[in-house]
Formats: C-alpha cells, sequence, structure tokens
C-alpha cells in the first residue's frame, strides 16, 4: 500500500472516532433537551386542555346571559304593553 494511501485511511480512521468521541460526549446534552422539550410539549397540552374547558365555561355563561337578557327583554316589552 502506497503510504499515503494509509496516512489518509489512518486520518480517516481518527476523524471518525473524534466524532464518536463528540457523539458520546454530548449525548447527555442531548438527551437532557429532549427531555426538557417533552416536559415543555406535556405542559403545554395541559394548558391547551385547561383553556378549552375555561372557554367552554365562558361560552355556557354567554348563553345563559343571553338567555336571561331576552327574558328580561320579553317582561320589559310585557310590562309596557300593560302600562299603556
Amino acid at each position: 500500500m502506497h503510504v499515503s494511501t494509509v496516512r489518509m485511511k489512518l486520518l480517516s480512521m481518527r476523524q471518525a472516532v473524534a466524532v464518536l468521541a463528540f457523539c458520546a460526549a454530548t449525548l447527555p446534552m442531548q438527551l437532557a433537551a429532549t427531555d426538557a422539550v417533552e416536559k415543555a410539549l406535556s405542559q403545554s397540552e395541559d394548558n391547551i386542555h385547561s383553556e378549552q374547558r375555561t372557554q367552554r365555561h365562558i361560552d355556557r355563561l354567554s348563553e345563559e346571559t343571553q338567555t336571561l337578557l331576552s327574558e328580561y327583554q320579553a317582561l320589559g316589552r310585557e310590562l309596557d304593553g300593560l302600562t299603556v
């Protein structure tokens, strides 16, 4: 084998080892980041469900308010008809 070919293969192996060492060294940070993202997504889903419940409650209150307002207005018209 030619000397330059051996040097290139040795260099390629060193680069591969360096890349593997880097990946192994950063793996815990990557796992921690993944865990943080998963927690954030879970919290976001919880918030969305809470917001949906709150919005349903607001919608019910709005419907009840509209019903009561309509009844009030109808009674007011009825009262106006009686006092003519």
